[in-house]
């Protein structure tokens, strides 16, 4: 039960260019989302599929990850002295990615309990196993210190240029 990973409440995409009669033509590209949600997991230890395979507080229980947005831009000119009178062209691109070099987080660790653990121990023990003999969520016993840590952030600002030649 809970919004499953992919689950985000809203997004927004604008994208716009326009082309001047001197041969340059600019675009935007912005995009806002919602962050995902975040649940608190464990290991499924009975038949060994590992860290990270159960759920133990109900799927996206535990919030979300911060809102993000970024704002890329592009830019193309077509020389002049190639565009005249042919077929052939040669065109300078300069794309500028998160040009306002967000850093949000886009995933934490969902892990609340993991394997290796110095206290697995207590987790695996028979009074707090659920009756497929996994772990069941008890506040009492201490979690991971990597949970809700963030794992993935998002692209810092990058710029590339090109040349296109169209014949």
């Amino acid at each position: 039960e809970g919004p499953l990973r992919a689950d985000k409440p809203y997004q927004f995409k604008l994208h716009a260019s326009y082309s001047f009669p001197f041969g340059l033509t600019v675009s935007e590209g912005f995009f806002l989302s919602a962050g995902i949600p975040i649940s608190a997991q464990g290991p499924e230890i009975v038949n060994g599929y590992g860290d990270g395979t159960i759920w133990l507080k109900s799927r996206g229980s535990e919030g979300r990850t911060p809102a993000y947005w970024s704002l890329d831009l592009h830019a193309d000119y077509a020389l002049p002295f190639f565009s005249k009178g042919g077929s052939k062209r040669l065109n300078i691109i300069v794309d500028a990615f998160n040009v306002f070099n967000r850093h949000e987080t886009l995933e934490v660790d969902q892990d609340y309990v993991y394997e290796g653990m110095d206290t697995i121990d207590a987790w695996e023990a028979a009074a707090n196993l659920d009756s497929f003999g996994n772990p069941k969520f008890n506040a009492s016993l201490p979690a991971s210190s990597y949970y809700k840590t963030p794992i993935l952030f998002q692209s810092p600002r990058s710029v590339q240029v090109g040349i296109k030649f169209t014949f």
